[in-house]
């Protein structure tokens, strides 16, 4: 027994040696690794990523591989029975190792997967601006960093107060007041690594954006025809060396007696939540200067306007709380808005471009359809067509509320073929600029930019996209001279530039200096030069503290050849 033992023994230990010896593979001709060749395989070899290896297993009660495949590729929605994996960024299945059908009876998984062992620790915030100082019109853009390196770099960002500091998608603040601003940037991987940044906003205007605004980017120079009810004259129009106009607001009251039936008295927009929203801008229908203008609406009994402008001076025929007969929308239905239910970019308040879907006669907001339905064209019994729209567009805003775009109600006009907004003359401060033979438009239109800005825009609250046209209400044509002159985006610059003037710069002081012949001390060109020739000025502004500046400008003006038309304003020598 004992000798069949040693036997078996010896037996086994000649098995377990072997099969602990490495069969050689018959299709391996490879020579055996040397020492030497290990070490350079090591020096090549890459460093492994910074990852731990975790194995975590779940019951999946019945559900699939590939179902759990979907659920832990994102991670975040799995509730992980190993809590130290909370926060830290999934990188992948381990290399190496599959789900196979290996499920035992109670159907459990044992996954192999691997987690990078980086969490976020620092935010860092960088901000790039362009002068020392943030002005209420600046935007800073704001740029982040998660450290450590190779940790995710997903953020949320807040402002506050966010009732007037901005974060636009691309993360640019903006404002609209002076004051200080807390950036708060949070890791959307761990809400307890954030970090702040404070911008302190100096509660004015950008003073050097400012003056390079004031001054003309070009001189405008042609040819137009000034339509008046009798006659139409070929005339010119010359712009200024600025789109501000250097001289002092003065308004002349001349109003309509009271009891008159053309001034009714009505509150703007009785009846519903909204009052002052626009300015309707006019031109005169006859010959005749502001002030013959403003005393016909006197005289008048069944249209009235609240302000008549021209060459000698600005009148005002109705308070800014009474209505006037002057839009052509008529008074009897109050102006409307609608929700269309479609999102504004988020910190954007710009208005839609509205058109019509003409498959279904539905309002779109940038493109994007609304269930909102645009009134028919009644006079062809069709859906209105795109090109059947006012000039200035649809009337509409962003709610702060809901961030979607509210359009105005609007209606057919029959006897100007077009789709009008509802709002002009009950909702709107109507002026009549007054174009007759011989009057210089620019300057008119220029009086007429800064009565707007700081009058009407200023104390109502309102901004430059809400001066519209006549022609936005009922689609007459109309103001028709600056219209067919395609001088309407240089007036609403000139409102834009006046604007800024009156609510950012009223206590400030803003001189020309300029000793040219061919211009004169409110910036208007009075003549051109027989040859093209670049004149010099300057501009000072200051505020009695701490800034005051003098800043050069040139500018290049037309030949006198290039208007041919003789009757104007222009006086030669």
């Amino acid at each position: 027994m004992k000798k069949l033992l040693g036997l078996l023994f010896v037996f086994l230990a000649l098995f377990l040696i072997g099969c602990s010896e490495k069969s050689e593979d018959p299709q391996n001709n490879d020579p055996k690794p040397t020492e030497n060749d290990k070490e350079k395989e090591d020096e090549n070899k890459e460093d492994p990523p910074a990852v731990t290896i975790y194995t975590i297993t779940y019951d999946l009660n019945g559900g699939t591989c590939a179902g759990l495949i979907d659920s832990f590729k994102n991670y975040s929605e799995v509730t992980l029975k190993d809590p130290t994996l909370k926060g830290k960024e999934f990188a992948g299945w381990y290399e190496g190792e599959t789900l196979i059908e290996r499920i035992n009876e109670n159907r459990n998984y044992s996954l192999v997967a691997r987690w990078n062992d980086l969490v976020p620790k620092e935010i860092v915030i960088n901000a790039e601006k362009e002068y020392d100082n943030v002005y209420i019109d600046d935007e800073v853009k704001l740029s982040f960093t998660v450290l450590p390196e190779g940790v995710s770099q997903e953020v949320n960002v807040k402002v506050s107060p966010k009732n007037h500091g901005f974060i636009s998608e691309d993360n640019v603040f903006t404002n609209d007041k002076g004051g200080k601003y807390t950036i708060t940037v949070t890791s959307a991987i761990d809400p307890t690594i954030k970090s702040t940044y404070v911008i302190d906003v100096v509660d004015y205007y950008n003073p050097y954006r400012f003056v390079d605004s004031l001054v003309a980017k070009e001189i405008i120079a042609k040819d137009v025809t000034s339509f008046q009810s009798t006659h139409n004259t070929e005339t010119y129009v010359i712009t200024s060396i600025t789109n501000y106009l250097f001289e002092e607001l003065v308004v002349i009251e001349n109003f309509v007696p009271e009891g008159k039936e053309n001034r009714p008295g009505k509150v703007s927009g009785s009846g519903n939540q909204f009052s002052l929203r626009y300015v309707c801008v006019h031109d005169v229908g006859y010959t005749g200067t502001a002030r013959v203008t403003s005393n016909n609406c006197v005289n008048s009994n069944n249209t009235s306007w609240h302000y008549s402008t021209g060459n000698d001076g600005i009148y005002q025929q109705l308070p800014h709380d009474e209505i006037g007969w002057h839009a052509g929308d008529g008074t009897g239905t109050p102006l409307e808005f609608y929700d269309t239910g479609v999102k504004a970019p988020e910190g954007d308040d710009t208005p839609a471009v509205v058109t019509i879907n003409q498959i279904s006669g539905c309002f779109e907001m940038n493109g994007v359809q609304t269930t909102i339905k645009a009134p028919l064209n009644s006079s062809a019994n069709r859906i209105v067509r795109n090109d059947e729209l006012p000039y200035t567009g649809i009337n509409n805003y962003v709610d702060s509320e809901t961030g979607t775009y509210w359009i105005g109600r609007t209606h057919w006009d029959k006897t100007y073929l077009t789709l009008g907004n509802y709002g002009g003359n009950l909702n709107s401060i109507g002026i009549e600029t007054s174009v007759y033979e011989g009057s210089d438009l620019v300057l008119t239109w220029q009086k007429t930019a800064k009565l707007i800005a700081d009058r009407i825009l200023r104390p109502h609250y309102l901004l430059p996209r809400d001066v519209k046209q006549h022609n936005t209400f009922s689609g007459k044509d109309c103001p028709m001279t600056m219209r067919h002159a395609n001088m309407w985006e240089y007036f609403i610059g000139c409102v834009e530039c006046e604007y800024v003037a009156c609510k950012y710069f009223k206590s400030w002081t803003i001189e020309l200096i300029c000793d040219s012949p061919y211009v004169n001390e409110k910036g208007r060109i009075i003549k051109l030069p027989e040859v093209e020739e670049t004149i010099s000025f300057k501009i000072r502004l200051s505020n009695n503290g701490d800034f005051d500046q003098t800043f050069d400008y040139s500018i290049k003006l037309p030949a006198r050849s290039v208007i041919k038309n003789t009757v104007g304003h222009m006086k030669y020598e």
